[in-house]
């Protein structure tokens, strides 16, 4: 249960990690944080 539960926490810190560097790319091209959280629903 204990490795299970490292296995969940690390795939979740993987998943921020992915979309930390999209959110990034996509400010170098200019999308603004409204339009970010505007599309993200």
């Amino acid at each position: 249960m204990i490795s299970s539960a490292a296995v969940l926490a690390l795939q979740q810190l993987s998943e921020a990690s992915d979309s930390l560097n999209r959110y990034n790319s996509l400010k170098k091209i200019g999308v603004t944080h409204k339009n970010v959280i505007k599309n993200s629903n």
